[in-house]
């Protein structure tokens, strides 16, 4: 039986779920880095391979041009797997840009280094009046200290829709400027660094992804407890616990709906948590042993979050790992008499709680330095320290 939405796991813990993220998130990230070393590798035996047979950009340019026709293969298949991004308004093609730095690295006519089309393609009747048409940025662009001019060498005169195509060209370059660098080099626009991360791209489209499994709230979490202890709490704060009530309602034919535990009210997630009488016993002991006086959260949120008051909304780390712990007890005792028909002993859940939360505590803090003795007595003196 499925007790949480797939896609709700998924999501990162801003968004509720427990980031796990996108497996296909994941592989589609990772078959864009190919993109970025096709860009990057450009004396590589592989990429020299892939230009032979798909052109100097690769395809990269023209996989979605109409009527193109492409040679089956496995890059072939990455193209389309990439080109499928742009369903989430993710184009990697255009993000993956190249930096003119001296220009003597690039073609003008035959690199993408304008955007992401070749300008021999665009302006095809100027290349073909082109006397080089291998020539380099630097060969047609001329750096000057605080500008550039072009420096044509056409085989003839462009005129008529040639000259049209000329201002055009001219128009596109209006914008165009060297950048502070060397020599050319591409980079990735998506990050700050301009340097290709597979992660951020995976975190990119897990966003866009599992846009719609957003919950108003952010998962919390505590390195004090194991992550079953969390992954429990994240469940209890979706109601997604198999209490009886949330088994009727999914339905599970059982003989009663009442609480195992004492058989007087129906069993949801916050009356097995918090309002059984047996429970409130134990929290209430819970509580005067870390120095908190009685029960007084009524609202099951707020004891999982820490807060001891209204005005109180720093909750501690470690009184909220211990409270965690003692709900995870609480629900374990619980599937004890459901299904085993053994009867609660309180001291014993207590003495259980005292000792698992030392261990786990102890073990998983780098600044603590807990004394047993000291624990049996008063967990809360070592609060400010957690």
């Amino acid at each position: 039986m499925s007790w949480v939405n797939w896609d709700t796991l998924l999501s990162s813990y801003e968004k509720g779920g427990y980031n796990i993220g996108s497996l296909k998130a994941k592989n589609l990230a990772l078959l864009g880095k190919w993109l970025w070393r096709f860009r990057l590798e450009n004396n590589a035996f592989w990429v020299k391979i892939i230009k032979s047979i798909y052109g100097r950009d690769g395809g990269i340019t023209s996989i979605n041009a109409p009527g193109m026709a492409f040679k089956k293969s496995t890059w072939h298949n990455i193209l389309k797997a990439v080109s499928s991004l742009d369903k989430w308004n993710l184009n990697l093609p255009t993000s993956i840009v190249k930096t003119i730095g001296n220009g003597e690295d690039t073609l003008f006519w035959k690199d993408s280094w304008l955007g992401n089309f070749c300008l021999c393609k665009k302006f095809d009747r100027l290349f073909r009046l082109e006397t080089n048409q291998n020539a380099s940025v630097a060969d047609r662009i001329l750096k000057t200290e605080s500008s550039w001019s072009a420096n044509w060498d056409w085989s003839r005169e462009p005129t008529g829709r040639t000259e049209d195509e000329l201002r055009q060209l001219l128009n596109c370059l209006a914008s165009f400027s060297f950048a502070n660098n060397p020599r050319d080099s591409w980079s990735w626009a998506m990050h700050p660094s301009g340097q290709f991360s597979s992660k951020m791209l995976t975190c990119l489209l897990n966003d866009c992804m599992l846009q719609n499994a957003a919950l108003p709230f952010d998962t919390m979490r505590n390195n004090f407890v194991p992550q079953k202890i969390g992954i429990f709490v994240w469940r209890t704060k979706l109601g997604r616990l198999p209490v009886r009530v949330e088994l009727d309602k999914r339905g599970i034919d059982l003989d009663s709906v009442r609480c195992p535990t004492c058989n007087n009210d129906i069993e949801t997630v916050e009356h097995m948590i918090l309002s059984c009488p047996k429970v409130k016993d134990l929290w209430n002991r819970i509580f005067r042993w870390c120095n908190m006086g009685n029960l007084s959260c009524s609202v099951l949120g707020e004891m999982f979050l820490g807060k001891r008051s209204s005005n109180d909304n720093s909750p501690s780390k470690l009184l909220q790992a211990i409270e965690w712990i003692t709900g995870y007890l609480i629900w374990k005792n619980r599937n004890l008499k459901t299904f085993e028909n053994k009867e609660w002993n309180i001291p014993m859940v207590i003495n259980e709680i005292q000792i698992k939360s030392f261990l786990w505590i102890s073990s998983r803090s780098k600044k603590l330095a807990l004394d047993w003795n000291q624990w049996l007595l008063n967990p809360k003196v070592y609060d400010d320290h957690g």
